[in-house]
């Protein structure tokens, strides 16, 4: 609490100094006189106003800055809601009550927004974004064919190997409309390629190195 008093003090408009200094009555003008005046001028932070005449910043005016510096902020972010759920109704550490958690999700209409989410369409992506995504899911001895017709073919080809039923996806004019679940075995697909893809690096990285040593190892048995 020490200085706790000065830091936080306000200071007074300019304007009230002066209708105080030159009150009529005795006791304002003896606590607001000039003394008091040039007290709080030296105390405040001094700014230049719009007409260019100094005044004194006081708290209030400096957290109205400060609250609007806040706000411009805010209105430059992208908004995200954290929706918190209780894992179990006593509030125990590493205790996971699924029912406790389900019938949470269920009032609060989480699940209602996943469902309407899940039935319409989440992704929109230009054709040319979509091949340059998923075109590894193209099988290689149809790529060739694939190369051959055009763009909006070639997205309605791949779409068409994952989709279960037509009303998954939809073909615009320049966009691929995709329902989450069809995003979602398209996603995983695409995983799996990269995931076999690399084992298959691996295993010709591993192949070389071994057929080095075999023949440095031949080398030094001829010798």
């Amino acid at each position: 609490s020490k200085g706790f008093w000065k830091k936080n003090r306000d200071t007074l408009i300019p304007s009230i100094l002066q209708l105080f200094s030159s009150s009529k009555d005795a006791l304002l003008k003896s606590m607001y006189g000039k003394s008091t005046a040039q007290e709080n001028q030296a105390s405040g932070s001094p700014f230049r106003s719009r007409r260019g005449s100094t005044v004194t910043q006081t708290v209030m005016s400096g957290f109205k800055t400060r609250l609007q510096f806040l706000v411009n902020n805010l209105e430059k972010t992208q908004l995200h809601f954290v929706r918190c759920i209780n894992s179990n109704p006593i509030k125990a550490s590493m205790t996971f009550n699924q029912q406790f958690c389900l019938a949470q999700l269920r009032c609060s209409g989480v699940i209602e927004a996943l469902r309407v989410t899940r039935s319409r369409f989440a992704s929109r992506m230009q054709y040319q974004t979509f091949l340059d995504r998923y075109w590894m899911l193209v099988p290689a001895n149809m790529r060739l064919q694939a190369q051959a017709i055009s763009i909006q073919q070639q997205c309605v080809f791949i779409l068409s190997q994952s989709a279960r039923e037509e009303k998954d996806f939809a073909i615009g004019k320049t966009l691929v409309f995709i329902k989450q679940p069809l995003q979602e075995r398209l996603e995983k697909q695409k995983q799996a390629h990269v995931f076999s893809s690399v084992i298959t690096v691996q295993r010709y990285l591993r192949m070389g190195c071994a057929q080095r040593s075999f023949r440095l190892a031949l080398g030094n048995a001829q010798r």
